[in-house]
């Protein structure tokens, strides 16, 4: 722990350009919805525990989860898939992500589907991209070679979902399939990518906001008809 505690230091000594960053996109999601609570931000060592801790106008970055992919200390407690994205690059769309999603929540009222999660997941991170002026996959770090297997498979995987209506699922074990890091997604075989679900959420929002030029960031952020965002996104990738 010593070690690490060091580590953690040398490595964050300054943290002023994230600050910053971070700052910048709530300013921005505050000015368009003056409800959206700008959170107090303070770096914690968590031992290896949680990335980012949310709560109540507060947001803490776990730094000893943001050494580097190349930190000896982590490939003895990670598989590569996962510490491959626990750099410092990381901290600031991670901490975006958590945070925004944490103050714009899925519904409680209702037990959501896979397509829910797609699109709740694109639309925070459309915002995200939008705010910091990139494109969606560079916010994601998604790599080209992932992204070539995204655009060439998507009429397929699409094709699949629908066949097997996993669209409108609410098994939480597939659900996880589709999002979280992994090897791959078990259902697509063993040479796709993990994450899919977040790719198409992402396709999806997009043309959602490209066919509704009047719609603010705000509509989007309020919106939770996930259905309807789908039917009028026009989405049907072949």
């Amino acid at each position: 722990m010593e070690v690490l505690l060091e580590d953690v230091h040398r490595k964050y000594a300054d943290m002023k350009a994230e600050e910053r960053e971070l700052y910048a996109v709530f300013h921005k999601i505050h000015a368009v919805d003056s409800t959206f609570s700008i959170p107090l931000i303070y770096t914690q060592i968590s031992g290896l525990n949680q990335s980012i801790v949310v709560g109540d106008s507060l947001l803490g970055i776990s730094l000893d989860k943001y050494l580097g992919k190349d930190y000896p200390l982590y490939k003895k407690y990670y598989y590569d898939w996962q510490y491959n994205k626990m750099d410092r690059s990381r901290i600031v769309p991670d901490a975006l992500y958590y945070y925004i999603s944490h103050e714009y929540p899925l519904p409680h009222d209702r037990v959501h589907t896979l397509l829910d999660y797609m699109v709740d997941y694109g639309k925070i991170h459309w915002v995200i991209a939008h705010c910091r002026g990139t494109s969606m996959t560079r916010e994601m770090g998604f790599d080209e070679k992932r992204v070539a297997w995204y655009r060439s498979n998507e009429g397929y995987v699409w094709r699949w979902l629908l066949l097997n209506n996993a669209l409108m699922s609410a098994d939480r074990t597939m659900i996880k399939r589709f999002f979280q890091p992994r090897p791959n997604t078990l259902y697509l075989g063993s040479n796709s990518p993990d994450q899919i679900g977040l790719w198409l959420g992402m396709q999806i929002v997009s043309r959602y906001m490209e066919n509704h030029p009047n719609k603010t960031m705000k509509d989007l952020l309020l919106t939770t008809d996930y259905r309807k965002i789908l039917e009028e996104s026009g989405y049907s990738p072949r």
